[in-house]
């Protein structure tokens, strides 16, 4: 090596050149003592505000709101607190709701089979500035659910409890892959 730059030196510049380069293509960034990557640094109150419902399916911003706050709950990170004490707000909007397609017919030509899609917006803003912290859009939950042709009753429990199953695991996957890096 001439000018009197070592090899190591050299090798230790493309570690490290490749170590920035790669993490900031990751989407949250690199911390090393934050086991949370993702998570607004400092952040560790927030208030949950009722998802906003677009979508003419009644009830699905409660059902949604609810499988948030359940999340967050139970995670160490944050506390869930009353809109005045939070440090951050955590709002949202429900753009889509499909219950209407078809996955399975039987020989009869029966539909066996429907699946439930909910489509959102989410952003979390600081409670002090209102400047946005972390959004995402076109955030999207499935979950199926069974067709009783001579049973609607049964056949709307269970899309019910499709629209319950597909909040709750949004919820989860939220906080799972966007904000633990798990």
């Amino acid at each position: 090596m001439s000018a009197g730059i070592s090899a190591g030196a050299v090798a230790a510049f493309v570690v490290a050149w490749f170590f920035l380069i790669g993490s900031s293509l990751t989407g949250c960034g690199y911390r090393v003592l934050d086991q949370y990557p993702c998570w607004p640094e400092g952040i560790r109150k927030i208030y949950v505000e009722t998802i906003r419902n677009q979508t003419s399916e009644p009830g699905l911003d409660k059902i949604l709101t609810d499988a948030l706050i359940q999340e967050f709950w139970h995670w160490d990170k944050v506390r869930i607190v009353n809109r005045d004490e939070a440090q951050a707000i955590l709002t949202g909007i429900i753009n889509k709701y499909a219950a209407d397609q078809p996955l399975s017919i039987d020989r009869d030509r029966t539909i066996r089979e429907y699946r439930v899609t909910i489509g959102l917006n989410l952003r979390l803003k600081s409670a002090s500035t209102g400047k946005t912290l972390w959004q995402e859009n076109g955030i999207t939950a499935q979950e199926d659910y069974q067709f009783f042709k001579d049973d609607l009753a049964r056949t709307r429990s269970q899309e019910n409890q499709a629209r319950q199953k597909a909040s709750a695991d949004l919820a989860r996957r939220l906080l799972d892959q966007r904000f633990t890096g798990h």
